[in-house]
C-alpha cells in the first residue's frame, strides 16, 4: 500500500475525531453522535493499518472483527482489544431506537481509547511513514488544497 493510501485512512479518522470533539462543545447534547464519530475515527486508523499490511478488511463498523485482525498480525494491538469490544457493544445500542445514550463518563472512555490507539506502536510507525513521505503538515499538504492551488 502506497504511504498516500494510509493518509487517506487518517485524514477521514482525524475529520471524525473533529466531528466528535465539535458536537461534544455543542449546546444540543450530541453524546450518541460523539461516541460514534469516536469509533468512526478508531475504526479508520485500525483499517489504515490492515490496508497498510494488504489485509483485507471488513466492509462494516465492527470494531471487535477488526481490531482481532489487527492483533493477529500485530500482538501490541491485544492492549485495546477488550476496549474496542466494549465500544462495539456500546455502539450496537446507539444507533437504533431504545437506545442508550453515552454518559460522559463513556464519553471520556473514547476520547482516551483514541488516543491509545494513535499510540500503539504499529500505528506511531504509519504516521512516522506519513511524516517521512510528505512532512509534518501531510494532512493540510495533501487534503486541503484548493483548486486554486492546483492550477
Amino acid at each position: 500500500m502506497k504511504p498516500y493510501d494510509i493518509a487517506e485512512w487518517f485524514w477521514i479518522a482525524e475529520e471524525d475525531i473533529e466531528s466528535a470533539m465539535l458536537l461534544n462543545t455543542s449546546i444540543k447534547s450530541q453524546k450518541t453522535n460523539v461516541y460514534y464519530h469516536c469509533s468512526q475515527a478508531i475504526e479508520k486508523y485500525l483499517k489504515g493499518y490492515l490496508a497498510y499490511n494488504d489485509i483485507i478488511y471488513n466492509k462494516d463498523h465492527n470494531l471487535s472483527l477488526t481490531i482481532k485482525k489487527c492483533v493477529d498480525c500485530d500482538i501490541s494491538f491485544s492492549d485495546i482489544l477488550q476496549d474496542c469490544n466494549k465500544m462495539t457493544a456500546a455502539i450496537k445500542n446507539l444507533r437504533y431506537p431504545g437506545r442508550i445514550i453515552p454518559t460522559d463518563k463513556d464519553l471520556s472512555f473514547a476520547f482516551a481509547l483514541i488516543d491509545r490507539v494513535k499510540k500503539i506502536e504499529p500505528i506511531q510507525k504509519l504516521f512516522n511513514i506519513l511524516i517521512n513521505e510528505y512532512g509534518e503538515n501531510w494532512q493540510e499538504d495533501l487534503f486541503h488544497k484548493s483548486n486554486d492551488d492546483t492550477d
